[in-house]
């Protein structure tokens, strides 16, 4: 039987460093990197190779045209050009000179962008008060608070390296996080259910939850495993339409595995030291 116990405190720091850098990097990164549901502009996807985004920088500089992000689509002979509301579809056709074939134009206002911006957050937000009512419910005080730190702590790291890799936060990546809140406390209750049917046992609390995550584990592996190879094969042969969804919820399910083990847990442990007085 592994000692998880004795693996917390490193494991914890761990998590402590990810977690203010992934703050760090959010703060630094997200108003350059949100996508344009969000800020509002228009999103050209056009024709191009990987190795001609140089080219088409240098031509868009030529045009007078500055305030812009260009991007290839991983995978696909593609490319994503985002600018503002000033930059048209005759901007385009002149400045490219029919070098590059539009496939598509999308043009989000700032009216748009605001309620869109709203309703995500409201969503997030509805979907963590009722989780937080329903671990209250079906556990205790206790085990809800460990649960909602985890998910934070989920949500921010994945944000942080999914912003990291240079990706932009769009519709699709909002959804992989709202996914991932579903799926890392399904994760965690699993573990949580254990630990309080272990708790009408004898042992001390270290043996407990020793116990409770040594039982769980291959289960919680083996859950991990397939969804992470369902979702690579998405990363990997989807389209640019779902690839910010199964990017954000590719990195989330690693992180949301490792939490519910080395996060989680020792919440729960020293909660319950604290109340008994161990």
């Amino acid at each position: 039987m592994i000692d998880f116990v004795k693996l917390f405190r490193p494991f914890v720091l761990i998590s402590l460093f990810l977690f203010i850098a992934s703050i760090f990097i959010i703060i630094n990164r997200l108003g350059s990197q949100t996508g344009l549901e969000f800020s509002g502009g228009n999103l050209f996807t056009f024709e191009c190779k990987q190795q001609e985004v140089g080219l088409i920088t240098q031509i868009l500089r030529e045009c007078g045209y500055k305030d812009y992000q260009i991007k290839s689509v991983f995978n696909e002979d593609v490319c994503l050009l985002r600018t503002g509301l000033d930059f048209s579809v005759q901007n385009f056709e002149t400045c490219m000179k029919g070098q590059y074939k539009l496939l598509s134009f999308e043009s989000f206002s700032p009216v748009i962008s605001k309620e869109i911006t709203n309703k995500g957050f409201f969503a997030g937000l509805i979907a963590l008060v009722f989780m937080f009512i329903y671990l209250v419910v079906r556990f205790e005080k206790t085990f809800a608070i460990a649960a909602c730190v985890a998910l934070a702590h989920d949500v921010v790291i994945s944000l942080g390296l999914y912003l990291l890799f240079g990706q932009y936060l769009t519709l699709q990546a909002v959804v992989g996080a709202l996914t991932l809140i579903g799926y890392s406390i399904n994760d965690t209750i699993i573990v949580f259910d254990r630990i309080r049917e272990e708790l009408a046992k004898e042992g001390s609390l270290t043996e407990i939850i020793n116990r409770s995550i040594n039982v769980t584990l291959s289960r919680t592996l083996k859950t991990s495993f397939l969804t992470l190879v369902a979702v690579l094969i998405i990363l990997l042969f989807g389209r640019e339409a779902i690839f910010d969804f199964a990017l954000y919820f590719f990195i989330g399910i690693i992180i949301g595995t490792y939490s519910s083990i080395f996060i989680a847990a020792p919440l729960v442990l020293h909660s319950l030291k604290f109340f008994r007085g161990e």
